[in-house]
């Protein structure tokens, strides 16, 4: 329940204005991910904005690819995530479309091999 209320407190602080892009190619999309809590500290940033790759369509597919990245990606995603995408929880069969905003917070670790 208190990372429920701390998230809503999280959300109403950051602004998720995505930045202007050229939307003539309709197959682009660009989304906002913000990063809360233990992500934010390991990461080193709150938020980003990113054009996903064709391949990507649903948040299933997004956090492997994210997981990709040089550095502590791996390490920092591994484990049981809450994600909402445009403020409402979601489960990672959720389509992503162009302008979503990607919240993910670290439940829980799993330590990696």
């Amino acid at each position: 329940m208190q990372m429920a209320v701390n998230m809503q407190r999280d959300w109403n602080e950051i602004d998720i204005t995505a930045m202007e892009t050229d939307k003539d190619d309709a197959s682009e999309r660009t989304i906002n991910i913000l990063y809360f809590s233990t992500l934010a500290s390991r990461l080193g940033l709150d938020s980003e904005t990113i054009t996903l790759p064709e391949e990507i369509s649903t948040i299933g597919d997004l956090v492997p690819w994210l997981m990709t990245r040089r550095g502590e990606w791996q390490r920092a995603l591994a484990g049981n995530l809450k994600i909402t995408v445009n403020r409402q929880f979601s489960d990672r069969s959720r389509i992503i479309r162009d302008d979503d905003a990607v919240a993910l917070v670290l439940v829980a670790e799993e330590s990696i091999v």
